[in-house]
């Protein structure tokens, strides 16, 4: 699977609605920034050691680390929804 089936149609973000423990509702995106480097994200999320409560935990701990995100070029944030 790639980062483009994940897409919906626009390639530079990606909407991952994940289950919200605990929160108000709202949802995760995932964009490419001008400088995302493809083969090395593949091969990043191929050897994941995944760290966390549950699966969607490991998964929000693993995109969200600002570190990984500036090193292969992408944004990973939660956005709550509007009243």
């Amino acid at each position: 699977m790639t980062f483009e089936d994940f897409s919906f149609g626009f390639p530079h973000i990606a909407h991952f609605p994940l289950d919200h423990i605990g929160s108000k509702g709202g949802d995760y995106y995932f964009k490419k920034t001008g400088h995302f480097k493809s083969a090395a994200f593949e091969r990043a999320v191929k050897n994941a050691k995944m760290k966390g409560k549950d699966y969607n935990d490991a998964v929000r701990n693993w995109l969200g680390d600002k570190e990984r995100q500036k090193k292969l070029g992408f944004r990973f944030e939660y956005k709550k929804k509007r009243s």
